[in-house]
């Protein structure tokens, strides 16, 4: 954390400069979009991100005669792939279902050809989950008394050992440390706030692709209905309490047709709904979209998401991404249900 790299990094944005190991989230801010560096800033100052002048940070820094790190205020911990979908745009060290398929099938074409990227890939992610190193560092952000932890898979939300942890940090302690969890929706979140206690706060972020069917297409394993069911009991119960949720949305090819129905299912709910963009795959992301079909979706997101729209807008299309698609669509959906879910997408595949 007090490398000469970090300490560097530290002085230049302290001192205003756009470095561009940050491009990311400077971009998501100039385009309006809610980025990390935000988000993160919220976290730390109790949602007062944007006047962090008014907050302890302002003082914490005036009295600092140097750029080491001594305090450790947020831990941002993958603990494990466990997991109960098999997304789309997800690969094997994010999810136990995608590395079972890769594992069973490795003489499919599709799969011959990630794994010739290297050829050692699902050694390597095995290997990293065998010694529960993350578990490890799950514990040591307790004993430090971390004010910010968040866990992320995965699901895991299917971690008990982490969810044990978790509910036997001291009740004291609790009080003084809010919990972040990124969760695909799937497990009964009142009763894992039941098991996890009395946290200053307890926030999900769910992964949402979309609604009905493109949820359930897009993360295969999900059941949008219980998923819906979850965050509207959740919603009831915690109106007015200290624990919230919100909903994180990773703009894709498939899904961008039918992001409007998700900003409206928000908005109904009153849901705080953040956006970003693909990158990787690439056969997955905007990139692949032609610009007719582009236009199409902007009609339905230009009132509601327009710096989501200027952001798309920038992105060239690549055509040599359409094949790559086709050739995953049927590894994943060999029965060619995606005709059904994306019809808007069939001429440009089949062509």
């Amino acid at each position: 954390m007090n490398s000469d790299y970090m300490q560097y990094l530290r002085q230049e944005l302290t001192n205003g400069n756009r470095l561009p190991e940050c491009d990311r989230c400077w971009r998501h801010e100039d385009h309006q979009i809610i980025s990390q560096r935000q988000i993160l800033n919220n976290t730390i100052s109790y949602n007062q991100g944007s006047q962090l002048d008014q907050t302890w940070v302002k003082p914490y820094f005036n009295n600092k005669t140097d750029y080491a790190h001594d305090l450790l205020l947020i831990a941002d911990i993958k603990l494990t792939n466990l997991c109960n979908f098999a997304c789309a745009m997800c690969i094997p060290e994010d999810s136990t279902q995608i590395y079972t398929q890769w594992q069973k099938n490795k003489k499919h074409t599709w799969v011959i050809e990630q794994l010739q990227k290297n050829s050692n890939y699902l050694d390597q992610v095995k290997q990293v989950y065998i010694d529960k190193h993350n578990h490890q560092l799950l514990q040591y952000a307790i004993q430090k008394q971390v004010r910010h932890i968040k866990i992320l898979g995965g699901e895991p939300l299917l971690d008990q050992v982490a969810l044990n942890l978790l509910s036997a940090v001291d009740l004291e302690q609790k009080k003084r440390t809010s919990l972040i969890v990124i969760t695909n929706g799937s497990v009964d979140l009142d009763a894992t706030c039941q098991q996890l206690g009395d946290f200053q706060t307890i926030q999900f972020i769910i992964s949402l692709e979309g609604v009905g069917a493109v949820q359930d297409y897009i993360r295969k394993g999900s059941t949008w209905t219980e998923i819906e069911k979850n965050i509207d009991n959740f919603l009831i119960k915690y109106s007015h309490s200290k624990n919230n949720l919100r909903v994180h949305h990773t703009v894709q090819a498939l899904s961008l047709y039918h992001l409007h129905q998700l900003v409206s299912w928000c908005d109904v709910r009153n849901i705080q709904l953040s956006t970003e963009i693909l990158i990787k795959p690439e056969y997955m992301s905007v990139a692949v979209m032609p610009e007719q079909m582009r236009l199409e979706c902007f009609q339905t997101l230009i009132h509601t998401r327009p710096a989501l729209v200027e952001s798309i807008q920038k992105i060239d299309h690549s055509a040599d991404l359409i094949p790559q698609l086709q050739d995953f669509l049927n590894w994943y959906d060999s029965s060619g249900m995606w005709q059904d879910v994306f019809p808007q997408w069939q001429r440009e595949v089949e062509s």
